[in-house]
């Protein structure tokens, strides 16, 4: 009997043994790079189908753009595997982490068995690069020498970030290091000088990793010509119409347009009043439920984008309208200043 079945097992098409057996696959994964230390990057070495014996996976890396041992480690830990029908098992390779700026790198993870259908099946390990390049601070002083009270432009448009566009740009207009004049991603502004003499003004801008940079410039200011007066009249201001769609501010913020009629700094929030906010689970400063800045170096209108708070979004994820504020408050660059609210209900 026992030669009988040896005989039928020998009379099977090789074919049919092939299709028989399973198919050995790696996964290919991804990981941050890190500053320091190392992670691991883990991959999964399985089989398409149950094996009717166990079946020895032997695993081997290769380089691609990242190179062992700096970028990584050659040693796969463990080395071997066995699969038991069904079976999957993790594999992981040691990453290295620095704070180099580089591209995203890649190796491959290999796997060699016997007894399978894809004898030599790999995977793809990606090591992502996390490491920020700080941003470069450039700004621009036009024109470098002015008469007392006239407006200069400061303009930060030079300014760039290896990774993309700055985030935030913030002014010292006094030259004390305090950096209390935001202007949001606005990369200019209209300024004017009340007193004689070299006055020191610094840009600072942040990128969207938090990263900053500082430039420091100037602006000589002479004395004023005989009988010049000086600007006590605060600038006149104008909300365009505002959608008043909820859903759209939840997903997307309040988008406004606001116009003055001269250089400007214009500082903007959205808030709700306290019976309201007792209402929709608000309460003290969470009652402002979202900011942003701009500035003209000229008469127009810039738009800003008033963006809730997380706070703020889950309070209204399940109300059907709510009166809010908008308040705007401007100063122009003799330090005149207008405030103005403007009420509005959103609906969805």
């Amino acid at each position: 009997m026992i030669a009988l079945l040896l005989g039928l097992a020998l009379a099977v098409p090789a074919a049919a043994q092939a299709q028989a057996l399973p198919s050995l696959s790696v996964s290919s994964e991804t990981v941050a790079e890190g500053d320091s230390g190392t992670n691991n990057v883990v991959f999964f070495v399985s089989l398409d189908a149950a094996a009717l014996l166990p079946v020895t996976v032997n695993l081997s890396t290769e380089d691609g753009s990242a190179v062992a041992p700096g970028d990584y480690g050659s040693t796969p830990a463990p080395a071997t595997v066995t699969l038991d029908p069904g079976d999957t098992e993790s594999v992981a390779v040691r990453v290295n982490g620095d704070t180099v700026d580089e591209p995203t790198e890649t190796f491959k993870l290999k796997a060699d068995s016997e007894n399978v259908l894809v004898a030599d099946a790999e995977g793809i390990g990606t090591i992502v690069d996390d490491d920020d390049e700080a941003p470069i601070a450039r700004v621009d002083v036009n024109p470098q020498q002015a008469f007392v009270g006239k407006v200069i432009e400061l303009n930060g448009s030079r300014s760039s970030d290896p990774e993309g566009a700055i985030a935030n740009y913030r002014w010292d207009l006094d030259g004390d290091g305090v950096f209390e004049t935001d202007t949001g991603i606005e990369s200019s502004l209209g300024i004017a000088f009340f007193g004689p003499g070299r006055q020191i003004v610094r840009l600072r801008v942040t990128d969207s990793g938090g990263m900053i940079d500082d430039e420091t410039s100037f602006a000589d200011i002479f004395p004023a010509p005989p009988g010049t007066a000086r600007d006590t009249t605060p600038p006149s201001t104008h909300l365009f119409p505002v959608r008043r769609n909820l859903r759209l501010a939840l997903r997307r913020g309040i988008r406004v347009r606001f116009g003055c009629s001269e250089a400007c700094l214009i500082a903007g929030s959205v808030g709700v009043d306290r019976r309201t906010g007792r209402r929709i689970g608000l309460k003290g400063r969470n009652r402002t439920m979202g900011r942003a800045s701009s500035a003209t170096t000229k008469a127009g209108s810039k738009v800003l984008t008033l963006k809730l708070s997380r706070r703020a979004r889950r309070a209204l994820a399940k109300v059907k309208q709510v009166r809010v504020n908008l308040r705007f408050a401007v100063r122009d660059p003799a330090s005149n200043r207008r405030v103005t609210n403007h009420r509005l209900t959103l609906r969805r």
